[in-house]
């Protein structure tokens, strides 16, 4: 099948390429040490992005390292725009067709979808939240996530085995835009929470939040949010991001009419919110415990991808294998 044998000679390719890029760019390898295994680990992104409809080329290569600074994934830039992460086994976690996460030269580790680690003394630190990761917490969500790319695999090889090799792809997304705002201070719950209920604001019902909490930065409603849902001064549950919301409609005077509650874990669920009920969702990142807002659903080959919005400001949103996320909530309508 097209989708296994690219999987294949994807992950012999990222083998051969750890032999030779330990802890640089591949673009600064010797062009002809790169020319097989490059060609190779881009092909299977290249094809992969194609029948998503996104038509690109390579432009870097980038290694990210587990906690034992072994080979964790790889991070590859696009032109004219985009980027994806491979992990070893040749599966994409994640991609955008749009902007670049903009990684530093440093070494960046790497411990599943939005997990962007640099080294600060003994412990790690998030790329864009400065969240800190202990050296112990490092090692659980390396193993976690070197099995969740294994329960991948083995789930797309069999996939493989038992259907044709024509491409499926189904898109579903929100018919209109999320805020773009910024969680740099831990407060990634409250931030959802706004971009959530903003969501409402803007596209379906604007008594959701009254105009003088309608700010360009969100920081209005959120402070009026902190207290109720950042509980560790910052840092949130899953109950304490419901019952923020909870608390927040009975402050509006609209607990009669609106609540939020945790839904099962299903892309089948995420595509009936986003396709057919066309609301936004709340989705929990288990490998940093992140707070993000679902936008869309993509499968390309057989693969679920739920279309974020991580919170950080970012002005597209990013595509994260289904299988990163660890919780879902929404609204009730």
């Amino acid at each position: 099948m097209k989708k296994l044998k690219r999987l294949v000679s994807v992950a012999v390719a990222l083998a051969m390429l750890l032999l030779s890029c330990m802890g640089v760019f591949a673009a600064s390898i010797p062009a002809e040490e790169l020319v097989t295994s490059e060609t190779a680990i881009t092909e299977g992104v290249i094809d992969f992005l194609r029948d998503d409809g996104y038509e690109c080329t390579l432009n870097r290569v980038k290694p990210l390292w587990n906690a034992d600074r072994s080979v964790a994934a790889y991070y590859i830039t696009l032109n004219p725009k985009g980027y994806a992460i491979v992990d070893t086994l040749g599966g994409i976690v994640e991609y955008a067709t749009e902007g670049d996460l903009e990684l530093p030269e440093e070494p960046v580790y790497y411990f599943g979808a939005g997990a962007y680690f640099i080294k600060s003394g003994a412990s790690f630190r998030h790329v864009f939240t400065g969240y800190i990761q202990s050296v112990q917490e490092a090692a659980a969500a390396t193993q976690k996530f070197v099995g969740r790319c294994a329960a991948v695999q083995a789930e797309t090889e069999q996939l493989a085995s038992t259907q044709s090799a024509r491409v499926m792809v189904t898109q579903a997304f929100l018919p209109g835009n999320t805020r773009r705002y910024n969680n740099t201070d831990g407060t990634c719950g409250s931030t959802a929470a706004v971009i959530l209920l903003m969501y409402y604001r803007d596209h379906i019902d604007s008594f959701m939040v009254p105009s003088w909490h309608d700010t360009a930065d969100g920081q209005s409603l959120k402070n009026l949010l902190y207290s109720q849902i950042e509980i560790y001064n910052p840092g949130c549950s899953h109950d304490s991001l419901i019952d923020g919301l909870n608390y927040y409609f009975r402050w509006r005077g609209i607990s009669d009419e609106y609540s939020a509650a945790p839904v099962s874990l299903t892309w089948v669920n995420l595509l009936h919110y986003i396709h057919t009920t066309q609301r936004p969702v709340l989705l929990g990142i288990a490998s940093i415990s992140h707070m993000t807002v679902g936008t869309g659903l993509k499968i390309t080959d057989g693969v679920q991808y739920a279309c974020v919005n991580q919170g950080w400001g970012r002005t597209t949103d990013a595509c994260y294998r289904w299988s990163e996320f660890d919780w879902m909530a929404a609204l009730n309508k």
